[in-house]
């Protein structure tokens, strides 16, 4: 502010110089050359904020990608590749957000006076893919990063999941709440793909080749790699062929 106020006063006199018998090369001396540095320092000045506000934003834009978006954008990635490999049909707008988990049976039998028998049910989850892992990668967003919007949904689907446990099957709480959840699912979905592409183009983070294994559209994301299948059948023989190597 300093620099700038002295450059508008060295201005002023060398106007006013100006209208008085000086020769070119003093007022030059006089005022043109101070006038030049004065340019110069505060074209230093200028360039040294921006330099610093750039760092800045670039720093704010990677940490809303790394503990905002990215987090939830591997959850999607990650569930809509394991339907594309297991070809699995679903209309993704229905269900969003995916549960993939795998139950398994035991039974055991014990012989003695009396025969008795135990059963035990073990459900594993899939990669991760459940709604405690999706609470929890919720819980650790950076809600001081986060959008207005995108915290509003993820708070919003905190209280929905709240009563979909908690109320009865039948009742209107239930009904009500499971309804909205798919429509909440589908917002947070929306804005968190379109979210971790924005931040991602703002770093200039865009993939060099064109992406062959998959494309985004808005909040689909489609697998679109093509397995050769001449391929496919050579490895099939080889495993029936030479089992002990896989």
């Amino acid at each position: 502010m300093e620099t700038a106020t002295n450059l508008l006063s060295l201005i002023t006199k060398y106007m006013e110089q100006s209208t008085q018998p000086l020769g070119f090369w003093d007022g030059f001396l006089k005022y043109g050359i101070p006038i030049i540095q004065t340019v110069i320092l505060l074209g230093g000045a200028l360039a040294g904020l921006y330099k610093y506000y750039s760092v800045k934003n670039k720093e704010i834009n990677e940490q809303m990608l790394k503990d905002v978006y990215a987090p939830l954008y591997q959850y999607f990635i990650k569930q809509e590749l394991y339907c594309y490999i297991n070809k699995i049909d679903r209309d993704y707008k229905e269900s969003p957000i995916l549960e993939l988990t795998n139950t398994k049976r035991n039974e055991k039998t014990y012989f003695g006076e009396k025969t008795k028998t135990e059963v035990t049910v073990l459900e594993e989850t899939l990669l991760n893919l459940n709604r405690n892992e999706f609470l929890s990668i919720l819980d650790s967003v950076n809600i001081g990063l986060a959008s207005k919007e995108l915290l509003t949904l993820l708070n919003m689907y905190k209280v929905l999941i709240y009563h979909e446990l908690k109320a009865d099957k039948t009742s209107d709480r239930f009904l009500d709440a499971t309804i909205m959840k798919v429509d909440i699912e589908n917002a947070i979905r929306k804005e968190v793909i379109i979210g971790y592409l924005h931040y991602h183009k703002k770093l200039k983070l865009d993939t060099i080749t064109t992406n062959e294994f998959h494309q985004i559209t808005g909040d689909k994301i489609e697998f679109n790699y093509k397995v050769d299948q001449s391929v496919k059948e050579r490895l099939r023989d080889d495993i029936l062929n030479n089992p002990d190597k896989y």
